[in-house]
């Protein structure tokens, strides 16, 4: 299960907007050595939104050399509709992860429940892969009734990473998860609480920034 600090890692990139693998195995390895309990990848902190299936593969499996079966890994998949969303998911099912940390499509629209629903179902039942719901996206959350249901009708969804800033929310989903299901929290803010109410750990950006590493980073494929 997973469980602990899972720092969501940057994606180094070079001069030539390329992903800077050498400086993504040391992002790795330092906080390897730092003793997390795993890593995620793809996700927003590493721009996930950014990178190409192609890119996706290829962190992924930069990071899983490093990681030699040490702690889980976590994909990101942010997409906007589910073709995309399996195109990138596809383009790791091979691979040693752990789960797919996936977003609900967003852009134009806000799907209804059902929609939600079928979008998670589908990407679970054609990759195989454990997914983990990333509520994160302000006019797409998903309440806590919604998601303890999609938790309970869906196997393959083993929990969520809440990004929600109301905590009354987290508190109500974790008073009512269903067995075995994990909620990871990505608040920086209010960790402490998440864990004095229950969370099984967090994939936060605070988890990424400290302790600080001395090691620069070439700088970020969103602000070009």
């Amino acid at each position: 299960m997973l469980r602990g600090i899972i720092p969501p890692m940057v994606t180094p990139f070079d001069e030539r907007d390329e992903v800077d693998e050498g400086g993504l195995r040391a992002v790795a390895r330092f906080l390897l050595n730092a003793g997390v309990h795993g890593l995620a990848v793809c996700g927003s902190t590493g721009e996930g939104h950014t990178l190409t299936p192609d890119e996706t593969r290829r962190v992924t499996e930069v990071v899983t050399e490093e990681v030699n079966g040490r702690v889980p890994l976590v994909v990101g998949i942010i997409a906007n509709s589910t073709r995309q969303a399996l195109l990138h998911a596809r383009a790791v099912s091979d691979l040693p992860v752990a789960a797919l940390m996936v977003t609900p499509p967003h852009y134009l629209f806000t799907p209804d429940e059902p929609e939600m629903f079928a979008y998670f179902r589908t990407i679970a039942e054609e990759t195989g892969l454990p997914v983990l719901v990333y509520n994160v996206v302000p006019w797409a959350y998903l309440t806590a009734d919604a998601l303890v249901r999609l938790m309970t009708e869906m196997p393959l969804v083993i929990g969520v990473k809440q990004s929600a800033g109301d905590i009354h929310t987290l508190a109500e989903l974790l008073a009512n998860l269903p067995e075995g299901k994990i909620v990871l929290s990505a608040l920086d803010d209010v960790l402490y609480p998440s864990f004095l109410l229950g969370a099984h750990g967090a994939i936060a950006g605070l988890c990424t920034a400290a302790p600080p590493s001395k090691r620069g980073i070439v700088g970020s494929r969103a602000e070009r």
